[in-house]
């Protein structure tokens, strides 16, 4: 899925210390990132950061700021149906 932040949006969001919960009809779970692109359920990574503004590009942090779009995977512990 892809991150953004609200338009008007002045600060960033540090995805490091954000908090990932998952509901499906079995229940909700908290997961967790980490920092690498092979996930092993459960947990969740930034995959592609991506700049929205033309000839910029999304610096190396993990902060979302203004701009910045993030592809994130998260990968829940019980298997999702199709």
């Amino acid at each position: 899925m892809t991150v953004i932040l609200f338009i008007g949006s002045n600060g960033g969001v540090d995805m490091e210390r954000t908090g990932v919960q998952w509901t499906d009809s079995v229940g909700t779970e908290t997961i967790s990132m980490v920092s690498t692109p092979q996930v092993i359920c459960p947990n969740w990574t930034i995959l592609r950061k991506l700049n929205m503004n033309p000839f910029k590009t999304a610096d190396e942090d993990t902060i979302l700021e203004p701009g910045e779009s993030f592809d994130v995977f998260v990968c829940p512990t019980r298997p999702l149906a199709p």
